[in-house]
């Protein structure tokens, strides 16, 4: 997406690019859409995004990226995100998640990693999420995971584990 786009559409709220084709994402392209608090880039064919990609949206408070082709996540790319409640990352190529990832996104209330390559979670990535209450880790070939990994996540309502994690657990009682 060409940076000049949205370049005057501070007043936009809403913003749905869902089954674009889009592969890449110029850093400023959604720099002054300052107001947004919905982001839908589901079913496009982004392979990676740079860490500057939504620093300037504050304000954002739904953000999916889910169905593309999204392997590696800078751990700095959520950052700025601080009123976020709900992120989507499934069916994509993620094979790890760094314990800074989720650092700055306290609000989060709902998150979904199934459908991924996700291996091994620190148990570091969910200390900063205290409002957790949705987490979807299906269809991960989950085999490592420290035993403390969902401790510190207090308000957790529904936990959807990788079932291979689950086997692994059961194989060990």
């Amino acid at each position: 997406i060409d940076p000049d786009t949205f370049r005057n559409q501070q007043s936009l709220y809403d913003l749905t690019l869902y089954n674009n084709l889009i592969e890449s994402i110029e850093p400023s392209t959604f720099d002054s859409m300052t107001n947004l608090d919905s982001l839908w880039l589901s079913r496009n064919k982004l392979v990676a995004l740079d860490a500057n990609t939504f620093s300037k949206l504050a304000n954002l408070i739904t953000l999916y990226l889910d169905d593309n082709h999204i392997s590696t996540i800078d751990p700095a790319i959520f950052r700025s995100l601080e009123k976020l409640q709900e992120l989507n990352l499934f069916n994509n190529r993620i094979s790890s998640i760094s314990p800074e990832m989720f650092s700055t996104t306290v609000g989060l209330k709902e998150l979904d990693l199934c459908h991924n390559q996700i291996s091994c979670i620190p148990s570091a990535v969910f200390e900063a999420l205290p409002n957790l209450a949705y987490l979807d880790l299906r269809f991960n070939p989950m085999v490592e995971n420290e035993p403390s990994l969902y401790d510190n996540i207090e308000n957790l309502k529904k936990l959807l584990p990788s079932l291979v994690m689950l086997n692994q657990r059961d194989a060990r009682n």
